[in-house]
């Protein structure tokens, strides 16, 4: 818990965005590389993925290293799997939106988890049981996205942060 605490301080500390472009696509190779030499028992693969850039920073490794951390750890299979994709958001978002969606084999999120993350508010009656979801949460929302949450069937989790579309002429931070 300290850790993550650590990272929320760190995710905040560094200000407000600056208008850049983040490569997502490469950001999420080099996440996925580093997951896949602490975690060799797992299989993490990267899905068919768009060339895509988002309005972030560096920060937003934060929360892609949160949702692998989750998707691996909290894991109860023997293989732990997860699936990493990018795209072009669809529907009313097109053109203006990315979706970077990471998809594992473990168990469901709980609902009140799910309900807690995506009014944004706890209650005594209605709170998380950690940071992680938070994390991710408040890093989407410091780059002006989203964060959808979606239980497979019949087991699995499915999180998708959305994200504005940058321009690929925007600087890298």
């Amino acid at each position: 818990m300290s850790d993550q605490a650590g990272t929320v301080r760190s995710l905040f500390g560094t200000g407000s965005p600056t208008e850049t472009a983040c490569d997502v696509t490469q950001l999420l190779t080099e996440v996925v590389d580093e997951f896949s030499d602490t975690y060799p028992d797992a299989t993490l693969t990267t899905g068919e993925s768009d060339s895509v850039h988002a309005k972030a920073d560096s920060r937003l490794k934060i929360a892609l290293t949160e949702l692998l951390e989750d998707a691996i750890t909290h894991n109860d299979q023997p293989t732990p799997e997860a699936t990493v994709t990018t795209r072009q958001s669809t529907g009313d978002r097109t053109g203006q939106w990315i979706d970077i969606e990471i998809a594992d084999n473990g168990p469901s999120i709980p609902d009140h988890e799910q309900k807690t993350i995506e009014t944004g508010v706890e209650t005594p009656m209605q709170h998380g049981t950690g940071l992680g979801l938070w994390i991710v949460y408040w890093t989407g929302s410091l780059f002006g996205g989203e964060v959808t949450l979606e239980n497979n069937s019949p087991r699995g989790t499915r999180v998708v942060l959305h994200l504005p579309q940058a321009s690929v002429d925007s600087s890298l931070e």
